[in-house]
C-alpha cells in the first residue's frame, strides 16, 4: 500500500467484502475520498494497513448499518433479541447477531490491507470480535465489553448459520479457549 499525498491506494479483489449494499456511487465517493486523503478521517494509517472513516453527502443517500447498540445511538440488545451463529466466508468464529432491523448512517469505514479493500460498510468502527483470530490478546477484554452491549443486524448480506444454544459466555470465550486448546 502506497501513500497517494494524504491518502491510500486501494485495489479490489475478488477476497474485498463489497457485499454491504453500498450503490456504485457511494462507493466511488468513498473510494476517491480514501484515495486522495480528502474527506477521509483515518483511524489508522500504517504502511499496509489503514482505517479511514468517510461521510457521505446526503444527495448519495444513507447507508444500511448494521451494528445495534449505544454506539449507533441505540439501547443495547436484549438478550431474548440476539443470537449467536457464524457471518459470512472466511469466518469462523461466533458472532454476536440479532433480527433487529439495521440502523442508518451517513458514515461508511473503511479497511485496507496491503493495499488491497478488506471491506467497506456503513456505520462507525467496531472492534473486532472476541473470537476473530486476528484479534491480539490485548484487545480482548475490551472487545468483550463492546460486544456485551451491540449486536449485528442480520440483513441481506452473507449467509449465516445459527449456532442453537450458543450463549454471551462462549461467544466471549472463544478465542482465550482456543489459545489455551493451542498451548497444551
Amino acid at each position: 500500500m502506497t501513500n497517494t499525498n494524504n491518502g491510500v491506494e486501494i485495489t479490489i479483489t475478488e477476497d474485498s467484502h463489497t457485499d454491504h449494499g453500498l450503490t456504485g456511487a457511494q462507493m466511488d465517493f468513498v473510494l476517491n475520498a480514501v484515495r486522495s486523503g480528502e474527506g477521509a478521517s483515518f483511524a489508522v494509517k500504517v504502511p499496509g494497513f489503514a482505517i479511514a472513516q468517510v461521510q457521505l453527502p446526503a444527495e448519495l443517500g444513507a447507508l444500511d448499518c448494521a451494528l445495534i447498540g449505544p454506539e449507533t445511538g441505540q439501547n443495547a440488545p436484549k438478550a431474548s433479541q440476539v443470537f449467536y451463529g457464524v457471518r459470512g466466508t472466511g469466518r469462523e468464529w461466533l458472532s454476536r447477531l440479532t433480527d433487529l432491523a439495521p440502523t442508518v448512517s451517513q458514515t461508511a469505514t473503511v479497511i485496507v490491507v496491503g493495499g488491497n479493500l478488506a471491506t467497506v460498510y456503513g456505520g462507525p468502527l467496531a472492534p473486532q470480535e472476541p473470537g476473530d483470530k486476528g484479534l491480539a490478546d490485548s484487545g480482548h477484554e475490551a472487545s468483550v465489553e463492546f460486544w456485551s452491549r451491540h449486536a449485528l443486524a442480520v440483513t441481506g448480506g452473507p449467509a449465516v448459520v445459527r449456532k442453537e444454544g450458543a450463549s454471551f459466555a462462549e461467544f466471549a470465550k472463544a478465542a482465550v479457549k482456543e489459545e489455551t486448546e493451542a498451548q497444551a
